[in-house]
C-alpha cells in the first residue's frame, strides 16, 4: 500500500454573486486526471502518481461558488502505480486501493480553503460548523 506524500493547490476561484433565501450548498470533488510523476528525495528518485482534482462548493443556482483545483501526490511500488494508472486510462475510475485516502485528503484540504474563503466573502460556511448552545434548565419532576 502506498502513501500520500503531499498536496499542492493550483488554482482558487471564489465568487459571491448573491444568495437566495432557501438554497442548498453542495460540495463535490471531481478527479480531473491521474498521471505518473517521479519524486526526488535527495539524489534518489521514486515513482509516484499525481491526482488532479477540483473541489467545489456551489451555493444553489445563484452562481456563487468556491472552487479549489489541487494535486495530491502518491508514492507506491511500480506494480500498484501501474494498476492505478491503467484503471484510470481505461475506465476513468480511481482504484479502490487509493480512492478513500486520496478523496479524504482532497476533501480535507478543499474544505479548509472553502471555509476560509467563505468567511472572506461573507458567505455561509459550506458545512455546518459546531456551535455551543445554551441548555434550558431542567424542571424538577413532580412527585405524584
Amino acid at each position: 500500500m502506498g502513501v500520500i506524500v503531499g498536496d499542492q493547490i493550483n488554482r482558487i476561484l471564489a465568487e459571491n454573486k448573491g444568495l437566495a433565501k432557501k438554497m442548498t450548498i453542495s460540495n463535490n470533488i471531481q478527479v480531473i486526471n491521474i498521471s505518473k510523476k517521479d519524486f526526488s528525495f535527495g539524489e534518489k528518485k521514486e515513482p509516484g502518481l499525481a491526482f488532479d482534482f477540483t473541489y467545489a462548493s456551489k451555493y444553489g443556482d445563484t452562481g456563487t461558488k468556491i472552487e479549489v483545483d489541487m494535486t495530491v501526490f502518491y508514492l507506491s511500488d511500480k506494480k500498484e502505480l501501474d494498476e492505478i494508472e491503467k484503471l484510470w486510462k481505461d475506465k476513468k475510475q480511481v482504484h479502490e486501493k487509493v480512492v478513500l485516502p486520496v478523496n479524504n485528503r482532497v476533501l480535507e484540504a478543499g474544505m479548509l480553503q472553502a471555509i476560509a474563503l467563505a468567511n472572506q466573502l461573507r458567505l455561509p460556511t459550506p458545512i455546518k460548523l459546531p456551535k455551543f448552545v445554551s441548555q434550558e434548565p431542567q424542571k424538577p419532576a413532580k412527585a405524584g
